[in-house]
């Protein structure tokens, strides 16, 4: 049996706390997704819908809204609009009382019968680094998803 006693149980405790730390922080940032994303065509303009780091980084106040309506015309069999439909509203501003920025993204995305809402709130902290600015950023959010079953109307062949 080791004997944990005095400098030999510190190490222990401090090597341990350290891997709790490296776990949280690997863990913390991964996301399992088993839904379909809203899709974007214009990447360079969802920014802050990716990213909340670039939460006033244009050092302005910054709103930007996009629509993608995808397969425009795609109906059901009873003439329902199913084809895909995504909206997005961002907005984000500098606030030197936090040293970064503030962001709000709102999204909505529809899918046939599916439905999605999302708020999310940026925030963004800006330090020099090296010969430039380092940013990074915690995001904070809401999704809302919903299926219309009343919709639905299943055949079966036989």
């Amino acid at each position: 049996m080791p004997d944990f006693s005095g400098d030999a149980e510190m190490n222990l405790m401090k090597s341990t706390t350290w891997v709790n730390i490296a776990l949280l922080l690997v863990f913390s940032g991964s996301r399992t997704l088993a839904q379909q994303e809203p899709q974007f065509t214009h990447n360079v303009f969802t920014r802050m819908a990716i990213n909340p780091a670039f939460a006033g980084s244009s050092g302005d106040i910054s709103v930007t809204g996009l629509m993608r309506h995808q397969w425009v015309g795609f109906k059901d069999m009873d003439g329902e609009k199913v084809a895909p439909q995504t909206y997005l509203l961002t907005a984000d501003m500098p606030v030197r009382l936090v040293h970064g920025g503030l962001g709000i993204s709102i999204t909505s995305d529809r899918l046939g019968f599916e439905n999605n809402t999302g708020i999310r709130l940026n925030y963004a902290y800006r330090t020099s680094a090296w010969d430039g600015e380092l940013a990074v950023g915690p995001v904070i959010g809401f999704l809302n998803k919903s299926i219309d079953f009343s919709k639905f109307k299943p055949t079966q062949s036989g």
